[in-house]
């Protein structure tokens, strides 16, 4: 497993970390945090540190609520899934292994049921009460409309399942 982030910092490194033990325990895994905008020396080390240790196929695990992005897009052209770079053009990540690219969270409808049990528990009057969901967001519009998409969805079903005032998406 390569699990790819942006990047944290003390407590929510560890609070990332500690995450994935179960995962960890189990599979070869890694943690790819960066932009990956000026090399990709740090992903190739932690790919050939699962393959080390035997992996034949990596699963790569987009941990971002921006997946539309293009954050994603350059780890995609470094790891060989698109030809054309999102912001410069690095290494290309070199290995025998396979590799997989599996779904971000935020789609899923887990993601939904989290925030919902998250605002549940905040609230004291819920059909007077709004919530604002607010991602990362990426950096063209288009891009952000997707994501809004996706947030929408979860604001839906948080605002018929609880009976919220109102639910809105929004995308820094």
């Amino acid at each position: 497993i390569l699990v790819l982030a942006h990047g944290f910092h003390g407590e929510g490194y560890d609070q990332f970390r500690a995450a994935f033990k179960a995962v960890a325990d189990v599979y070869p895994t890694g943690y790819g945090f960066g932009l990956t905008i000026l090399e990709s020396t740090h992903l190739q080390k932690v790919v050939d540190q699962i393959t080390s240790q035997g992996a034949k196929t990596i699963v790569l695990f987009p941990a971002t609520t921006a997946l539309n992005s293009g954050m994603v897009r350059q780890w995609e052209y470094a790891l060989n899934f698109r030809d054309d770079f999102a912001y410069t053009a690095v290494d290309k990540i070199n290995t025998d292994a396979e590799m997989v690219w599996a779904p971000g969270p935020i789609p899923h409808p887990l993601s939904g049921e989290i925030l919902r049990d998250h605002a549940e528990a905040l609230s004291k009057d819920p059909s007077n009460e709004m919530v604002i969901i607010t991602g990362h967001g990426p950096q063209r519009k288009a891009d952000n409309d997707r994501e809004l998409e996706i947030l929408q969805r979860h604001a839906d079903y948080i605002k018929e399942e609880v009976g919220f005032y109102a639910v809105r998406p929004r995308n820094v």
